[in-house]
């Protein structure tokens, strides 16, 4: 896989779960918008390997909110990560900025704000904790009866 900005510099994905039903991908992007492509076709590539079409338009969108984050707010490199667990998908995006997300109010005629609102409406649930390098960003989505 090449180096560019829109495909992910680094890919490790597989299954290291002890059922069946478990998964996982991690991807690390460059902290730059040109990223934002590469992120959603990752993540539209791996649910479609593991049967979850179903949710894939929900997961991207989600995704590519908490990516446009981290990608304005945060310096460096940011790590994605999907794991499948039972009935639930988990999305963590890790930056580096300890700042948390903060729901806010966009007015009618704005230009941004509105994304962590996006993300609370269609996720099952949703956060963010602190990490080594900053903070985790985390969703998650009912992965449905398609499994």
């Amino acid at each position: 896989m090449s180096n560019t900005a829109t495909e992910p510099s680094m890919v490790t994905s597989g299954n290291t779960f002890s059922r069946p039903d478990e998964r996982d991908a991690t991807w690390t992007f460059a902290s730059d918008a040109s990223s934002i492509p590469g992120v959603r076709k990752a993540v539209r590539d791996e649910l479609a390997a593991w049967g979850l079409r179903s949710i894939a338009a929900d997961a991207e969108l989600l995704v590519s909110e908490v990516v446009t984050n981290a990608v304005q707010h945060a310096q460096g490199p940011y790590r994605c990560s999907v794991w499948l667990t039972g009935a639930f998908l988990r999305f963590e995006v890790e930056d580096r900025t300890a700042a948390p997300p903060l729901l806010r109010d966009a007015g009618f005629d704005a230009e941004r704000g509105r994304g962590l609102r996006v993300l609370d409406a269609i996720a099952c649930c949703w956060g963010s904790e602190d990490s080594p390098l900053g903070k985790i960003v985390w969703f998650e989505l009912l992965a449905g009866a398609g499994l």
